[in-house]
């Protein structure tokens, strides 16, 4: 595959390096140079691009329209450069694709692939390696914020890139701004904040930080009353180690309540589970239900204890395990947070969630009442009943429905305002390179679309604009180095098209 032959390239270029560096070692050389991440390196003007993206978000529109830019997080899963990227891209350049037909008007659902030109990167800042799920935070008064995170699994350090919503421009969000870079036209086209916003294992024992989800807190003995504190999740995927008792290993993982005011500092943290609690299991995918002040918390990661396994020293538990834990972790319980795990391993074959999502909104009392989850070994989408009681007993509401091979994530589709339906929930198909649509109203995977390129994963919707009737999504697609664009009608979601396909993978440093 392509990424296979590029790690052999990057081997290769690095055993140059390394060889030339021990020819000249008298006159000084001790160490391979940095291969800085495009546009920061490997040489002067190397040109942004994207690299295995791993995280994708759209930044909000304020009140005067300003945003949309849509940011893709780089992971540098091959190590082919020290360190990865985030990239701003403009929301122009994206809506061409929709607002003009397909490039082969003989098959429109093949669009040809393109590089994405330097003109449509605004911006860019190098961060650390194995970024995850890219999150935009909520203000301290709860208005719109232009500040994304994502994680660095191998050293546990939390990104942060604010935005600047009217020219899309990236800086370091602890205003610690590394060299800036000079683009090949002579712009500025990007900062560097490899040095991250906050350790949070160094902080608080939360190695490996990946889900992370705005909502809002209220601290223990707070007066009934008492105003909603702004808050940003952070769940930890890897376990800490918190003993080792006769060869047992006793493991535990975190959450924190980061202060939405001030992100490095924490409203409080503590154990989502332990010995006693869950396993002491890490989590994957992560949503915050506002109306039952609840985190409702997925997946299973077990700790390794050796390092012959690879980075990061973790890995899904799915062959050490029977259960499938969903999490139910209140919020206002500060330090001692109470957690429901929920088992449903006991209705459905499945060990592994690979994501979830709240749906089936109550329009009256806006209660989610089901909860999404997409199941891998076997396939499938499940419909969990939330109850609005909270005594009421958690059950799944139908069979699950088989999927298309190894769902990665999913994505509950905004409708426009005015324009009710059932919920529609997109879902990436990580083996068979597709989307596919699944209507809750018929239970059903009503459409499919195919092509998007070798394992896409992570999806966002884009800003609805007035008078739209498709969704408009944008994909990353891991191994290709790509952002797939698919639009969705409403109201009919069996039809689903591939508007572009953007971007292509670096060739190996030489």
């Amino acid at each position: 595959m392509k990424v296979q032959a590029l790690e052999r390239l990057t081997r290769r270029a690095r055993l140059a390096i390394a060889l030339a560096c021990a020819v000249l070692c008298s006159a000084g050389c001790t160490d391979a140079p940095t291969l800085l991440p495009p546009p920061f390196g490997p040489k002067a003007g190397t040109l942004p691009r994207l690299f295995f993206p791993s995280g994708i978000a759209v930044a909000p529109l304020d009140s005067a329209g300003r945003g949309g830019q849509l940011l893709v997080a780089n992971g540098n899963f091959n190590h082919a450069f020290e360190g990865g990227t985030v990239v701003s891209i403009d929301p122009g350049y994206i809506d061409s694709f929709f607002n003009a037909d397909p490039v082969d008007p003989a098959n429109p659902s093949l669009p040809v692939p393109v590089d994405i030109p330097p003109s449509a990167f605004l911006s860019a800042a190098r961060i650390g390696n194995y970024a995850g799920p890219l999150v935009f935070g909520n203000s301290a008064d709860g208005g719109v914020s232009f500040t994304a995170f994502t994680g660095s699994r191998d050293t546990s350090i939390l990104n942060a890139v604010t935005l600047d919503p009217e020219t899309g421009a990236l800086s370091c969000t602890n205003n610690r701004n590394g060299p800036q870079v000079v683009g090949a036209d002579g712009g500025v086209i990007g900062v560097d904040c490899y040095d991250g916003f906050l350790n949070t294992g160094a902080a608080f024992g939360l190695l490996g930080p990946y889900a992370i989800v705005p909502g809002f807190t209220r601290l223990p003995g707070s007066m009934d009353g008492a105003p909603d504190l702004p808050a940003l999740f952070v769940s930890p995927l890897i376990p800490h180690i918190d003993g080792n008792i006769s060869n047992t290993i006793y493991t535990s993982a975190p959450l924190a309540a980061l202060d939405a005011s001030n992100p490095s500092q924490a409203l409080w943290y503590g154990d989502v589970s332990s010995f006693g609690v869950a396993g002491g299991i890490g989590g994957g995918p992560m949503v915050f239900d506002a109306k039952r002040r609840k985190l409702i918390l997925a997946g299973c990661y077990t700790r390794f204890t050796g390092q012959t396994v690879g980075e990061p020293s973790s890995g899904k538990c799915s062959t050490t395990t029977s259960a499938n834990l969903i999490r139910f972790i209140g919020v206002d319980e500060g330090a001692n947070p109470s957690v429901e795990p929920v088992d449903i391993a006991t209705t459905i074959s499945s060990t592994d969630t690979e994501d979830i999502t709240l749906g089936n909104f109550d329009p009256v009392t806006g209660f989610a009442r089901t909860l999404f989850a997409i199941t891998r070994t076997p396939d499938t989408l499940v419909e969990v009943d939330l109850p609005q009681d909270p005594t009421a007993l958690i059950q799944i509401t139908r069979p699950p429905v088989s999927m298309p091979i190894y769902p990665a994530n999913m994505l509950r589709l905004t409708r426009p305002a005015g324009a009710p339906g059932s919920d529609l929930i997109a879902v990436t198909l990580e083996s068979s390179q597709s989307l596919a649509i699944y209507d809750t109203s018929t239970g059903s995977v009503v459409g499919q679309i195919e092509h998007l390129g070798i394992a896409p994963t992570r999806l966002v919707q884009l800003p609805l604009r007035p008078g739209d009737t498709t969704a408009r999504l944008a994909v990353n697609v891991f191994q290709e180095c790509r952002v797939a664009l698919v639009d969705v009608n409403f109201a009919r979601p069996w039809e689903v098209r591939l508007r572009g396909r953007l971007g292509s993978c670096p060739v190996a440093p030489q």
